[in-house]
Formats: structure tokens, sequence, C-alpha cells
């Protein structure tokens, strides 16, 4: 006889299908607000690009053990009836938004800080 499925939480469901453009919103935010506090404060323009770049690679590894990680979408997914179908959602979105986060990474190190202001 089959054990019944427990239902997990939709807070939770839509957090864990949303992680990866979660992340990337927050990564856009960071590393266009600290271009935007660089020029308007004492802040050293020199340290704009380091402090992006890290961030961006932690962001990325974050989202690297979401897609390549599957016992972490099993385990955060238990209870789900279509287990399958949202881990792969969840994994999709989030290369998705590492494909963002890279870009947008590339950019604000490519692009000089405050350069439009000089």
């Amino acid at each position: 006889m089959k054990e019944p499925v427990e239902e997990i939480s939709v807070t939770r469901a839509m957090l864990m299908i949303l992680a990866g453009p979660i992340l990337w919103a927050g990564h856009f935010a960071f590393a266009y607000g600290t271009h935007t506090l660089a020029c308007a404060s004492a802040i050293s323009p020199q340290a704009v690009p380091w402090t992006i770049g890290i961030a961006t690679l932690l962001v990325v590894v974050l989202l690297a053990v979401i897609v390549w990680e599957p016992t972490f979408l099993r385990r955060a997914a238990a209870g789900w009836r279509r287990d399958r179908f949202l881990s792969n959602l969840s994994r999709m979105l989030a290369v998705l938004s590492m494909t963002g986060i890279l870009w947008a990474g590339w950019a604000a190190l490519e692009v000089d800080v405050c350069a439009q202001l000089r």
C-alpha cells in the first residue's frame, strides 16, 4: 500500500521555485546599488569591481548548488506530488537567473564607475 504524500506549504514551494529569480533580483540591486553608492559617496571606485565580482561568484556558486545538487531539491521538495516537474522548473529558472547574474556582473565589471558623471 502506498504511503500518503504529505503536502508542503505554498510559501515553501514558491520560495523553492523562485530561489533563482530572487537571487537574481538581489544581485542586480546590489550590483547597481554599489555603483550608485560609489558615485554618491566617498567609497573608492576601485573597490566596486572587486566587490561586485566577489558577490557574483558567491551567488553563482549558490545557484550551482541548486542546479546540480539533486538532493538539495529533493529535500526541499519532500512531499510534493509533482516533485520532478517542480524540481525541473526550479532548475530551469535557476539557470536562467545564473545567465542574468553573469550578464549583470560582467556589465558591472566592464562599465567604469561614475563615467557618465565625470
